[in-house]
């Protein structure tokens, strides 16, 4: 292999969560409209409940996880405690959190499918679906329905939080050539 033949992927990698539930859902293992706590019973009792597993593809979860400038900026916000539990560093409390508890803790800022707000948590939320569906790991679950039938050059390698969560909402790495290939799809 050459120098620099792995490029990581940001904002491209979160469309594989999406493809993925989209997959599950044309095998008839994901209903769009069902919650998803229906999928995830440990999101049940919890703000999340009830909302769309749409809602969440949609990024309209209504939950108060928006990554804003203003947002990463406050301590004990969700999104600034998912970024620290992602990299396994210690909270405003100094106590380091599971990405999965920071998730699940999340409260809920407007009713879900009324407004579009970016999180990279509703990402981590859908492969922890797929992961919940399927009973088996993000990277594997990707690598069956997708990669492998790309005709690529080099594996996707695909990043865990401490807690061993899938961070497919950004630390994937691939061949430059074969991230060209998924853009094609």
């Amino acid at each position: 292999m050459r120098p620099f033949d792995y490029h990581v992927w940001m904002s491209t990698a979160k469309t594989t969560t999406s493809l993925v539930v989209r997959l599950l859902a044309e095998a008839g293992k994901i209903d769009p409209a069902r919650p998803i706590d229906e999928y995830m019973p440990a999101l049940r009792g919890t703000e999340w409940a009830g909302t769309r597993v749409l809602d969440v593809l949609d990024m309209a979860s209504g939950m108060d996880i928006i990554e804003t400038q203003a947002n990463r900026l406050q301590p004990r916000s969700a999104i600034t405690r998912y970024n620290l539990a992602a990299s396994g560093e210690p909270n405003a409390d100094g106590r380091k959190e599971a990405l999965f508890e920071v998730v699940r803790t999340a409260k809920r800022l407007r009713p879900a499918g009324k407004s579009f707000d970016y999180s990279s948590m509703n990402t981590t939320l859908l492969a922890l679906l797929a992961e919940a569906v399927e009973k088996r790991r993000w990277h594997e679950i990707f690598q069956e329905r997708v990669w492998a039938k790309m005709t690529v050059e080099g594996d996707m390698q695909v990043g865990y939080a401490p807690d061993g969560t899938p961070l497919a909402h950004g630390l994937v790495a691939s061949r430059l050539r074969d991230l060209a290939r998924y853009g094609l799809l």
